[in-house]
């Protein structure tokens, strides 16, 4: 997984194509080799609430390039949603 821990983190709108711009998109980075997996549930539990979100993009590195991350994050999102 990524080397870096980056709990919480908001990045300006962005400009689209037309010369829009879109509002910002929360985004949460949980490094599960420097987190438990109740750690990273208890920043993600916090995360959503603060930010209110309704909808959860779940991305990251394939399993081929992360070993386990499918794992990882299939306990960490089992134990906030479940």
């Amino acid at each position: 997984m990524a080397t870096t821990r980056q709990l919480e983190a908001r990045r300006p709108g962005r400009i689209n194509q037309d010369g829009t711009s879109a509002p910002y998109c929360p985004w949460l980075h949980l490094d599960m080799e420097k987190l438990s997996v109740g750690e990273a549930a208890a920043h993600l539990r916090a995360w959503i609430a603060l930010n209110r979100i309704e909808v959860l993009n779940v991305a990251g590195v394939r399993e081929s390039k992360g070993p386990e991350i499918y794992n990882a994050t299939l306990e960490v999102l089992q134990a906030v949603l479940l």
